[in-house]
């Protein structure tokens, strides 16, 4: 076998196997960036996800209202909004985060479509930090 031939053959492998990965990505898509999920699987939300799978959710989900928050509104349930205000509410948590964390995640939401209500959980350590967090 030639250099040559070896060369393209392993360029040829890897490449197929790269498609095969992304593929597999894009299908199962574990952070929901590319689309809501198929063939009936969930992503697993969890506190060291959110900063990955909120946007992917914000982006691709069907919702007209917002729910944002820390750690306390985690435990929230986005059906007492929707029952409550008559809306489709999609829950954004970030446990411990700032003000600059939610101004992020509510362009990706006003970006994608028109939001009626924005539920915002207030917590006074946002307020009493430090400004130089929000650099």
């Amino acid at each position: 076998m030639s250099v040559r031939r070896f060369c393209y053959t392993i360029i040829s492998f890897f490449l197929v196997l790269l498609i095969l990965f992304a593929s597999f990505v894009f299908a199962v898509d574990p952070f929901r960036q590319y689309h809501s999920p198929w063939f009936g699987l969930h992503t697993r939300f969890t506190r060291g996800t959110q900063a990955y799978v909120n946007p992917g959710l914000a982006k691709n989900e069907v919702y007209d209202s917002i729910l944002l928050g820390s750690s306390v509104s985690e435990n929230f349930k986005a059906s007492w909004f929707d029952d409550f205000f008559d809306c489709t509410t999609l829950k954004l948590p970030y446990a411990g985060a700032y003000t600059n964390t939610y101004t992020d995640i509510m362009r990706v939401a006003f970006d994608k479509t028109e939001i009626r209500n924005v539920f915002y959980c207030l917590d006074q350590f946002a307020f009493l930090s430090d400004a130089s967090v929000y650099k």
